[in-house]
């Protein structure tokens, strides 16, 4: 819908973002670790994601502004015949109302200040949607097994004890350890 992809996008400290770990999803080094879905996610498009300071509500309402702008301005005493009409009505309003406003922080308006914002964008023409792989981290037992979904994966016994990234590609599981593939199983749907 917007044509290509910004360099940057801002985002809160979300479970589907951020990794929370026992030390809150920060690593040795005090960095923020991503979630390794999204992180590949931000990858595959091209954007490096940026995160509002937890505690900080001047970043966060930046985020969370555009979601009152739409519920008050659009959402409030509207009827729909279903989701196809509700989506006419919203492109309509957006085209009529939100984008042809002087925006409250920018004090611009915000088709002129898009239109500028627009060559800056990287192209997303002819890319397949996004490959979706599920991923997380989970330690290897002692008896070198990785449990996921109710299941449990063998790897080598030297990993026993460390930390591996799962990733499921389609019906395959994938056990990786510092992007080297340790081990790979049929997924058990049993």
């Amino acid at each position: 819908a917007l044509g290509g992809v910004p360099q940057e996008i801002l985002y809160d400290n979300t479970k589907t973002v951020v990794l929370k770990t026992l030390t809150d999803g920060v690593d040795s080094r005090g960095e923020v670790r991503l979630n390794p879905t999204f992180a590949d996610f931000a990858a595959y498009w091209g954007f490096t994601p940026r995160l509002c300071r937890p505690y900080r509500p001047q970043t966060k309402g930046k985020v969370e502004n555009g979601i009152g702008y739409v519920r008050k301005n659009f959402l409030c005493g509207r009827d729909a015949n279903g989701l196809d009409d509700l989506r006419l009505q919203m492109r309509v309003w957006t085209a009529t109302v939100a984008n042809v406003r002087v925006h409250g922080t920018i004090h611009r308006i915000v088709t002129e200040a898009w239109e500028e914002e627009k060559p800056s964008l990287s192209s997303c023409v002819n890319r397949r949607a996004y490959p979706l792989v599920v991923a997380c981290v989970r330690r290897v037992s002692r008896d070198a097994y990785v449990s996921y979904q109710s299941n449990r994966y063998s790897v080598p016994w030297q990993e026993a004890g460390k930390e591996v990234l799962i990733r499921e590609v389609g019906a395959v599981i994938e056990i990786v350890r510092d992007g080297q593939t340790l081990a790979a199983h049929a997924r058990c749907r049993e």
